[in-house]
């Protein structure tokens, strides 16, 4: 069966669909689907409307093939309403992807990317672009690892509509490792959601999610993760963690772990907290010269992070090459301060040229935001 055949099976999502619960389905459009698929590979066991409508709708697809022991960097953005990216990742090579938002304004936009990692190679994906005007956009993503692989996700969403964004992860080999981190800054009726399902099918297999939000207006974010270990998947590991700081009495979080377990030998855990600023937070960014007046609204200064956070100059400098996720694209790194911690985002732009940009702060106890894994 194919896509578009599939897609007319299942038909449009619903709420009482449990991979839609949260999301506000009456914003999907009515859509015109064309009279036959291109592409006839068989989708019988593909349930997420997000993963068949790009195919369905005959985006046509972009093959990328990176060889065995290559290091390769690459910017990803899709020229049309709907894409369909397929990655080939070789043996030991190493891969930093970063997708970039399509800017032409449409009512819908839909991308796919299939992404399969051989043995023992890295792959970095990520995506934090300005907010664009697209009203309504979904993001799927369809991993596959083989043993000894590394997937490191990272996203940063800044609202502007609403946004789905949607994995299938597998990890077939044995020491595969899938890292998924993803930060949500929303105001007025925005609305971020997430929907993972991680399968571990080997041993010692690796898996992290962690979540943080932080909300203002009447935004909503939502995140829907699950975890499945098979059987035979002896020292398998996951763990998810959800944190939502609310800044306003409208704005709301929705968070569903669901784990299923099949074997005795693992170690799975999740958690989510759910709370807002309190008073000590709020004295230590006043008595740092933020102002006390609703601060976490207060605009970043064009002129740069230097000028804003003069205090963190001479702590910032060592930081500034760090390579905990892309060698060469954005940069997480954190200024540690006791039981405090910033997050700054640098980033690169097209030519080259690096632009250093606060796009926000935060205040969390001991734990920075994004920290690497080691």
């Amino acid at each position: 069966m194919d896509a578009l055949a599939r897609i007319k099976q299942i038909g449009m999502p619903r709420r009482n669909n449990e991979l839609w619960t949260f999301f506000p389905v009456a914003s999907i459009p009515t859509l015109e689907f064309p009279e036959e698929c291109v592409n006839t590979e068989n989708y019988d066991s593909e349930n997420d409307f997000a993963a068949l409508l790009p195919i369905a709708c005959n985006a046509r697809p972009m093959v990328k093939d990176i060889a065995e022991n290559a290091n390769e960097m690459a910017m990803l953005k899709c020229n049309s309403d709907f894409g369909h990216t397929v990655l080939n990742i070789g043996k030991n090579a190493t891969a930093s992807i970063e997708i970039l938002d399509n800017k032409v304004t449409h009512e819908i936009c839909a991308e796919r990317f299939d992404i399969h990692v051989a043995e023992n190679a890295t792959v970095h994906v990520f995506f934090a672009n300005p907010a664009d005007p697209v009203p309504l956009r979904f993001r799927h993503f369809r991993i596959t690892q083989a043993a000894g692989s590394k997937v490191y996700f990272s996203e940063i969403e800044q609202g502007n509509g609403t946004r789905r964004t949607s994995i299938d992860a597998f990890l077939e080999g044995p020491g595969a490792q899938l890292d998924v981190r993803t930060l949500n800054i929303l105001g007025g009726t925005d609305s971020v959601h997430h929907r993972l399902t991680i399968h571990h099918k080997a041993p010692e297999t690796r898996s992290v999610q962690f979540a943080r939000n932080l909300l203002s207006g009447s935004s909503r974010a939502s995140y829907d993760g699950s975890v499945v270990v098979g059987d035979h998947c002896t020292k398998a590991f996951s763990s998810q963690l959800v944190n939502t700081i609310l800044l306003s009495e409208d704005s709301s979080v929705s968070v569903k772990p669901v784990l299923k377990i099949y074997h005795d030998d693992v170690e799975c855990t999740h958690g989510n907290t759910c709370g807002e600023l309190d008073a000590d937070q709020l004295f230590y960014l006043v008595s740092r010269g933020i102002p006390k007046e609703k601060p976490w609204k207060t605009p970043p200064p064009k002129s740069g992070w230097s000028k804003w956070f003069p205090h963190c100059n001479s702590h910032c400098k060592p930081h500034c090459n760090s390579h905990h996720f892309f060698p060469t694209f954005p940069v997480f790194y954190s200024l540690r301060k006791p039981q405090m911690a910033f997050l700054h985002i640098v980033s690169f732009s097209l030519w080259g040229k690096m632009f250093l940009s606060p796009y926000f702060w935060l205040i969390f106890k001991k734990t920075p935001f994004f920290a690497p894994i080691l």
